[in-house]
């Protein structure tokens, strides 16, 4: 009976023991290429992290994909222990977060092909008051387009589907945002036709992991940044990215 009940205690702790090693990511559910949900986690960031993590640190991960607002509200309250996202300063309040990244969105301006001001487009650099005078895209609930547009008069669609098909059409000038995302987009819906990027880069967006301070992982993040310039030497980071291209 003794031996049973010892057996038992060790098996117990042994459980529990394995349960706190396992690293809890969460992500958007609508934020293909990046992360979404297709019977599981699936994306850039999943594909990027599972590497680093799981493969080169041995660690536990779990994944979740979940609405992005409730993903966050998560790290903060301490029940998940990350995400991958821009580190702002408002999730800096709550999270502590790698130097390096894990991907680096770049934003350009997205246009019809045959549009008749293309070449005006080809000469904007900044976002500074060069935008004046086009009519600008946008959708609800994109906080960099809110943040870093939001001089500029925009007509917000309710998805960047929708952004997207509306360009198409015909209507409104213009598109500001991240390349990963939209190419992708545009792809999936048989646009690449009519729609085009534009070359200047207008801005750049670094996605790094974001590690809650209440969680117990904090100090892991000099490890994974030294395995992720690693990935950017021997070119897995590229190679995972392909795969979205």
């Amino acid at each position: 009976m003794k031996k049973v009940l010892f057996l038992f205690t060790i098996l117990f702790f042994f459980q529990v023991s394995n349960a706190e090693e396992q690293i809890k990511i969460v992500y958007s559910d609508d934020f293909s290429p990046y992360s979404w949900n297709d019977d599981g986690p699936k994306g850039i960031l999943i594909d990027v992290i599972e590497e680093v993590l799981a493969k080169r640190m041995n660690l536990t991960v779990v994944h979740e994909v979940l609405p992005w607002g409730r993903a966050q509200g998560y790290v903060e309250a301490g029940t998940q222990d990350a995400f991958v996202t821009f580190p702002s300063e408002a999730r800096l309040k709550y999270t502590v977060a790698s130097k390096e990244s894990v991907i680096v969105s770049e934003n350009l301006i997205y246009t019809r092909i045959d549009h008749p001001r293309l070449e005006e487009m080809k000469k904007i650099t900044s976002l500074v008051d060069q935008l004046t005078g086009f009519e600008i895209i946008d959708y609800v609930g994109n906080g960099w387009g809110d943040t870093n547009l939001g001089q500029y008069n925009r007509y917000l669609a309710p998805s960047l589907e929708n952004v997207f098909k509306m360009l198409a059409s015909g209507r409104g000038d213009l598109f500001v945002g991240g390349s990963f995302i939209s190419n992708y987009t545009i792809m999936r819906l048989g646009l690449k036709d009519k729609l085009i990027p534009l070359p200047n880069v207008l801005s750049k967006v670094p996605f790094r992991l974001c590690i809650g301070k209440k969680s117990s992982f904090t100090n892991i993040l000099e490890k994974f940044d030294e395995e992720i310039k690693k990935m950017q030497k021997d070119g897995t980071l590229e190679r995972i990215y392909d795969k979205y291209r």
